[in-house]
Protein backbone atom coordinates (compact mmCIF):
# COMPACT_ATOMS: atom_id res chain seq x y z
CA UNK A 1 0.00 0.00 0.00
CA UNK A 2 2.64 2.18 0.67
CA UNK A 3 4.04 1.87 -2.45
CA UNK A 4 1.01 2.57 -4.37
CA UNK A 5 0.57 5.77 -2.66
CA UNK A 6 3.97 7.17 -3.28
CA UNK A 7 4.00 5.86 -6.79
CA UNK A 8 0.93 7.33 -7.53
CA UNK A 9 1.88 11.11 -6.87
CA UNK A 10 5.77 10.47 -8.00
CA UNK A 11 4.30 9.31 -11.16
CA UNK A 12 2.63 12.36 -11.83
CA UNK A 13 5.49 13.83 -12.45
CA UNK A 14 7.04 12.01 -15.14
CA UNK A 15 3.59 11.36 -17.16
CA UNK A 16 0.67 13.94 -16.43
CA UNK A 17 2.88 16.92 -15.17
CA UNK A 18 4.86 16.26 -18.40
CA UNK A 19 1.84 17.04 -21.16
CA UNK A 20 0.23 19.16 -18.75
CA UNK A 21 3.32 22.02 -19.11
CA UNK A 22 3.23 21.32 -22.66
CA UNK A 23 -0.57 22.80 -22.57
CA UNK A 24 0.61 25.76 -20.73
CA UNK A 25 2.39 29.15 -22.25
CA UNK A 26 6.09 28.52 -20.86
CA UNK A 27 7.93 31.40 -22.63
CA UNK A 28 10.68 28.92 -24.36
CA UNK A 29 11.03 26.44 -21.23
CA UNK A 30 10.73 22.87 -22.28
CA UNK A 31 7.88 21.45 -21.03
CA UNK A 32 10.64 18.22 -20.17
CA UNK A 33 11.96 20.49 -17.33
CA UNK A 34 9.53 19.44 -15.22
CA UNK A 35 11.55 16.11 -14.69
CA UNK A 36 13.69 18.14 -13.35
CA UNK A 37 11.99 20.10 -10.55
CA UNK A 38 11.97 16.47 -8.45
CA UNK A 39 15.66 16.07 -7.96
CA UNK A 40 16.13 20.03 -7.25
CA UNK A 41 13.33 20.01 -4.86
CA UNK A 42 14.97 17.02 -2.92
CA UNK A 43 18.54 18.81 -2.53
CA UNK A 44 16.34 21.98 -1.64
CA UNK A 45 14.10 20.93 1.02
CA UNK A 46 16.01 18.20 2.61
CA UNK A 47 18.17 19.83 4.12
CA UNK A 48 16.29 22.61 5.02
CA UNK A 49 14.15 20.41 6.65
CA UNK A 50 17.22 18.16 8.61
CA UNK A 51 18.84 21.71 9.90
CA UNK A 52 16.04 24.15 10.56
CA UNK A 53 12.13 22.79 10.33
CA UNK A 54 12.41 19.50 12.77
CA UNK A 55 14.99 21.02 15.17
CA UNK A 56 12.14 24.39 15.65
CA UNK A 57 9.97 21.99 16.00
CA UNK A 58 11.50 19.89 18.68
CA UNK A 59 12.64 23.08 20.32
CA UNK A 60 8.99 23.73 20.74
CA UNK A 61 7.83 20.53 21.84
CA UNK A 62 6.40 18.80 18.83
CA UNK A 63 8.76 15.74 18.70
CA UNK A 64 7.86 14.68 14.57
CA UNK A 65 9.33 11.09 14.46
CA UNK A 66 10.01 9.13 10.99
CA UNK A 67 5.85 8.06 10.84
CA UNK A 68 4.85 11.82 11.46
CA UNK A 69 7.21 12.40 8.52
CA UNK A 70 5.44 9.77 6.32
CA UNK A 71 2.34 11.46 6.96
CA UNK A 72 3.32 14.24 5.98
CA UNK A 73 4.47 12.92 2.99
CA UNK A 74 1.46 11.42 2.30
CA UNK A 75 -0.87 14.56 2.93
CA UNK A 76 1.88 16.88 0.71
CA UNK A 77 1.46 14.71 -2.06
CA UNK A 78 -1.95 15.03 -1.63
CA UNK A 79 -2.21 17.99 -1.56
CA UNK A 80 -0.09 18.38 -4.71
CA UNK A 81 -2.54 15.88 -6.56
CA UNK A 82 -5.33 18.54 -6.09
CA UNK A 83 -2.85 21.29 -7.22
CA UNK A 84 -2.94 19.51 -10.63
CA UNK A 85 -6.38 18.46 -11.04
CA UNK A 86 -7.36 22.57 -10.29
CA UNK A 87 -4.82 23.54 -12.81
CA UNK A 88 -5.54 21.06 -15.14
CA UNK A 89 -9.80 22.23 -15.06
CA UNK A 90 -8.09 25.94 -15.90
CA UNK A 91 -6.30 24.03 -18.78
CA UNK A 92 -9.73 22.58 -19.95
CA UNK A 93 -11.66 25.65 -19.04
CA UNK A 94 -9.36 27.75 -21.05
CA UNK A 95 -9.16 25.28 -24.24
CA UNK A 96 -12.94 24.85 -24.46
CA UNK A 97 -13.10 28.63 -24.21
CA UNK A 98 -10.51 28.75 -27.64
CA UNK A 99 -12.73 26.20 -29.57
CA UNK A 100 -11.82 26.17 -33.13
CA UNK A 101 -11.31 30.00 -32.59
CA UNK A 102 -7.62 29.76 -31.30
CA UNK A 103 -5.53 32.89 -33.15
CA UNK A 104 -2.27 34.89 -31.86
CA UNK A 105 -0.35 34.10 -29.01
CA UNK A 106 -2.46 31.52 -27.56
CA UNK A 107 -2.58 29.51 -31.36
CA UNK A 108 -0.17 26.48 -29.97
CA UNK A 109 -2.21 26.65 -26.42
CA UNK A 110 -4.11 23.13 -25.96
CA UNK A 111 -2.37 21.40 -29.20
CA UNK A 112 -3.84 24.04 -31.98
CA UNK A 113 -1.50 25.41 -34.58
CA UNK A 114 -2.10 28.33 -36.32
CA UNK A 115 -2.61 27.20 -40.37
Amino acid sequence: MLKFGTGLTYNQITNNLTSQAATMVTNGVPNDVINNLDPLGLIVFIPICDLFVYPGLRKVGINFTPIKRITAGFFTGSAAMVWAAVVQHYIYKVCFALGDNASGGLSNLCGYTSD
